[in-house]
């Protein structure tokens, strides 16, 4: 027996033994990723939770994270949710074992709502309008406080300005990512009467209409000759309105107030040297400079600036063509810097109404390269009025719109050559006007009017072209 009971406590002692010798394995690491959202909009951040256990360390997108004593992890990491649709962010925890596990967690991207409200002009005399140009961004729908009505994502309204002050304008877009509201102050300022300065548009005319605005810009070192309240430019403009609807029929759709022309005046606080420096070119200066004075140029407007003294090339103008506008540079030392003869022996559609006419023609986008008359420059042979450079003959006396009726004006004009009789910006002119132009015309035909004048120069600006 005894022998038996001690076998049996030798076998349960080695049986305890072996138990101690033979090494369980350790745990495989295992942990969680909890996100605190699984939807964010772009560019915010999201904080992971991580619960570890079993594990040496976690690392994640931009550090690591060690484990206590116990081998546990209880922490959070933040991180920016990058782009729209899935932000996968790995995670990965090396265990006590020697095993590393490797997850990630997903959070959806979603567009940032974004509203954006701008207003050009941002100050009009009351009665004028603006434009309220607006969009969304990451929006499924929007409002607008000038009318409540659902608006599209974007696109632009043209608003008329009722009250002296600032008018606040606002809107709204709301999406998957919030909402989001912009704003607007328009300034309404008092319309000054007609005999006086304008120094922006006045009210009258229709918005979305097509029209062409005369300005009267000086530099701030220029002097001041009140061509735009005295009367000069008005004859000016009107004498050459004349000689179209004689021509023509039609007549250039002119921004009026009162019944007369509404000519913006604008005083750069540039010099001369400062608004026009050398070798840069005129036309698209100035209207840079007008843009900036009465907080942008309108889409639907052709501008005529008369900018006088661009001595020593006496007269002449510049234009864009098909572009915002031309130039009319009125400095005749002869007639000591006048629009009009003094003397009154000449019209006053000579020079300065025959130039402005020819200018608008390079606005409107006259004369096309293909035209059958054309002779480079966009001009064409003397009669025409967009008679030019290389021409050396052009005759302002016997000047006509496109006698041919095929390069620029008239029913003969072919397929793919710019044709101003299609234009938005001629509308038929009154009778009187007409028969007024027809017995000009007849009286110079019978009376040519014969004038020299300092050398006439010219700047045409072609717009850019299309990419192939």
């Amino acid at each position: 027996m005894s022998r038996y009971t001690l076998g049996v406590s030798a076998l349960l002692a080695f049986t305890l033994a072996c138990g101690k010798s033979v090494v369980e394995p350790d745990p495989d690491p295992t942990f969680t990723l909890t996100p605190s959202d699984t939807v964010s909009v772009v560019e915010t951040t999201v904080f992971v939770t991580i619960r570890a256990e079993n594990v040496l360390s976690c690392s994640y997108p931009g550090g690591t994270y060690t484990a206590d004593a116990n081998g546990r992890i209880n922490a959070a990491f933040g991180v920016t949710v990058s782009a729209i649709g899935p932000n996968r962010i790995p995670v990965s925890c090396p265990g006590t074992n020697g095993k590393t596990v490797t997850k990630e967690v997903s959070v959806r991207g979603i567009a940032r709502v974004k509203a954006t409200l701008t207003a050009s002009p941002d100050t009009v005399y009351v009665g004028d309008w603006t434009t309220l140009t607006r969009s969304c961004e990451g929006a499924a729908s929007a409002t607008r406080s000038w009318e409540p009505n659902a608006a599209p994502m974007g696109g632009s309204d043209e608003v008329t300005i009722t009250a002296l002050g600032p008018t606040t304008f606002s809107y709204a877009c709301t999406g998957e990512g919030g909402s989001d509201v912009a704003t607007v102050d328009v300034v309404g300022e008092p319309v000054p009467p007609l005999d006086a300065r304008a120094f922006r548009n006045r009210p009258g005319e229709i918005p979305g209409s097509h029209l062409t605005q005369f300005v009267y810009m000086l530099s701030a070192d220029m002097t001041d000759r009140g061509h735009d309240w005295n009367g000069q430019m008005e004859a000016v403009i009107n004498a050459a309105l004349v000689f179209f609807a004689g021509k023509t029929g039609r007549v250039p759709a002119v921004d009026n107030f009162g019944g007369r022309p509404d000519i913006l005046f604008i005083r750069s606080t540039k010099t001369h040297a400062g608004l026009l420096p050398p070798g840069t070119g005129v036309i698209s200066n100035l209207l840079d400079e007008l843009s900036l004075r009465i907080g942008g140029l309108r889409e639907k407007k052709k501008y005529i600036i008369f900018y006088p003294p661009l001595i020593p090339l006496g007269f002449g103008g510049s234009a864009v063509q098909g572009g915002a506008g031309g130039a009319v540079y009125s400095s005749l030392p002869e007639w000591d810097n006048a629009l009009i003869d003094p003397l009154g022996n000449v019209p006053p559609f000579f020079p300065y109404g025959y130039t402005w006419i020819h200018e608008w023609g390079h606005v409107l986008g006259a004369v096309s390269s293909t035209a059958p008359n054309f002779i480079g420059g966009g001009h064409t042979p003397n009669p025409d009025i967009m008679c030019g450079a290389p021409a050396t003959d052009c005759d302002p006396s016997q000047a006509e719109v496109d006698p041919d009726g095929n390069d620029w004006f008239g029913d003969n004009v072919g397929a793919g050559i710019f044709n101003a009789k299609l234009s938005l910006w001629i509308i038929p002119a009154p009778p009187e006007l007409v028969t007024m132009g027809r017995l000009q015309a007849q009286t110079l035909r019978d009376s040519p009017v014969t004038i020299e004048l300092r050398k006439f120069r010219e700047e045409l600006v072609f717009p850019p072209k299309r990419p192939q």
